[in-house]
């Protein structure tokens, strides 16, 4: 059930083939488990105003997809519906045109988590002719955009 495949039951004495790969695909939806592979980015502010994200990315295959899930509000469980809780979002792929998805929500820590989705046709099990399962993609330049209050860390008073 991995790389886009359907899960398949075997019975006892079936030959199993086993073969090397070079990441795993452990993207399971709307899951919280510790065995997941993602990558997360979280940043602690006074309470600010978090108005987009945006990032590039880099896939070698069409078929290889990343799932940006963010969150404001560390009380939503990234197993639930982002329809339901206000502080959570689930983006497919990278913003289009430079065009930054919007989060439009105040808080004081934001939480990003990438993940790496195999459709199906990843693999190929009959010609062995499709080899986006080898792939993963790649994350760059990943922007928050946010509005906060200004700080003064240093102030010096001179008789000017």
């Amino acid at each position: 059930g991995r790389y886009g495949t359907r899960p398949q039951g075997a019975g006892s004495g079936e030959v199993v083939i086993s073969w090397p790969f070079r990441y795993w695909d452990r993207y399971v939806e709307s899951s919280d488990d510790p065995e997941l592979s993602y990558s997360q980015l979280t940043t602690n502010e006074a309470p600010v105003f978090f108005r987009d994200i945006r990032w590039r990315e880099e896939t070698k295959d069409a078929r290889v997809r990343v799932i940006c899930s963010v969150r404001t509000d560390s009380s939503a469980p990234w197993t639930a519906d982002a329809k339901d809780f206000p502080g959570l979002w689930e983006f497919r792929g990278s913003p289009e045109n430079g065009i930054a998805h919007r989060l439009n929500r105040g808080g004081s820590r934001l939480e990003v988590r990438f993940q790496t989705s195999y459709e199906p046709g990843c693999i190929d099990l009959q010609a062995f002719t499709q080899h986006g399962w080898k792939t993963s993609a790649r994350i760059e330049d990943v922007r928050i955009q946010y509005e906060g209050q200004g700080r003064i860390f240093n102030e010096q008073v001179t008789a000017r």
